[in-house]
């Protein structure tokens, strides 16, 4: 369980292939007049410390942003949400992760503290759960999961994101059914016409 002096870092996870999205990378699709990535930054931004992505292509251009990037560790290249875990906490070692995927937009604003307290108190790792559906990318981790990332990694093949914190006693906070809306997510690029217009002002 995390302390006061454990850094909390928003992980934006990017950096998968866009394989429904025609390869594209997804970060750099545009809504409303604005790349993913910018919508994503907007709304994690002002809940965490210290702000990161998880990206495979384009790093280049996140530093534009003034966004640092971490790329997956070689071995574990499109390993999934795993990856990004285990090459983010090579990076900061011991730090708390709250993570959101890059994919939904309309990401709540308020999620990372409700999260972090349940890790502070009485869980290594919290994720949210809406409708009775299970969000595991929304999520905050403890940094003593890592070595436990890591070996999952090792696997000949690696658990789904959901199924490995449900092996880490992962709390699942419900999250009001009213704002289900929250985690729309653009799988493929027809779904970007759904939320024009959805995303509020910046």
């Amino acid at each position: 369980m995390a302390g006061s002096a454990e850094p909390l870092i928003g992980l934006i996870l990017a950096g998968g292939k866009g394989s429904r999205c025609a390869g594209r990378d997804k970060a750099w699709l545009r809504l409303d007049g604005r790349p993913l990535v910018c919508h994503a930054r907007e709304r994690l931004q002002p809940q965490v410390g210290c702000l990161v992505i998880s990206a495979n292509r384009h790093r280049w251009a996140y530093a534009r942003l003034g966004l640092q990037s971490i790329a997956d560790e070689p071995g574990w290249l499109h390993c999934g949400p795993l990856a990004a875990l285990a090459s983010a906490w090579r990076r900061f070692p011991g730090a708390v992760l709250a993570i959101v995927p890059i994919d939904c937009p309309l990401a709540p604003r308020d999620q990372v503290q409700p999260l972090h307290e349940r890790v502070k108190t009485d869980a290594r790792a919290a994720a949210l759960r809406c409708e009775g559906r299970q969000q595991p990318l929304f999520a905050v981790l403890h940094g003593s999961l890592a070595g436990a990332a890591e070996d999952a990694l090792r696997a000949p093949r690696p658990p789904a994101m959901r199924v490995w914190l449900e092996a880490m006693g992962v709390h699942w906070l419900d999250w009001p059914d009213i704002r289900a809306d929250e985690f729309s997510n653009i799988n493929r690029l027809e779904d970007l016409r759904g939320l024009e217009g959805k995303c509020g002002p910046d």
